[in-house]
């Protein structure tokens, strides 16, 4: 009984330190996410809707940003590039296609690279979901 206890205990340990490993990924010289949202909310496939972020003080990679859409965990559908920085002001105006499918999608910036990744442990991205309706 008493190594079964302690075995539990160790498993517990190793699958504590592994998530908190994750999440020290954002300690490092940028600790931070920008918050994406899309509005309106919910985005109604065919018309415009506007991509914002919240602040987070990371470099604007040489080529900007890519910005994509996709529905649910598919392939983007939408992508866009901008240069502005996630200074709690950026924004940014996309038009979903009118055949985009409806249900659970995705916002995302494709170029985020501030969250090193490796096999063996978890990623922040930074993308969020928000839902399509049709016309």
């Amino acid at each position: 009984m008493r190594m079964r206890r302690m075995a539990t205990a160790a498993a517990l340990a190793a699958m504590t330190a592994g998530l908190m490993s994750g999440c020290a990924l954002l300690s490092g010289p940028n600790p931070c996410l920008p918050e994406l949202a899309v509005t309106p909310s919910p985005a109604v496939a065919g018309e415009t809707v506007t991509v914002t972020g919240g602040e987070c003080d990371v470099a604007v990679p040489d080529a900007g940003w890519t910005v994509v859409l996709g529905h649910a965990e598919g392939a983007p559908i939408v992508t866009e590039s901008t240069s502005q920085a996630f200074d709690g002001t950026f924004e940014l105006t996309v038009e979903l296609p009118s055949d985009f499918p409806e249900g659970p999608a995705y916002v995302g910036i494709a170029n985020w690279v501030y969250v090193p990744c490796n096999d063996t442990g978890s990623c922040a991205s930074a993308d969020r979901p928000f839902d399509v309706i049709a016309p």
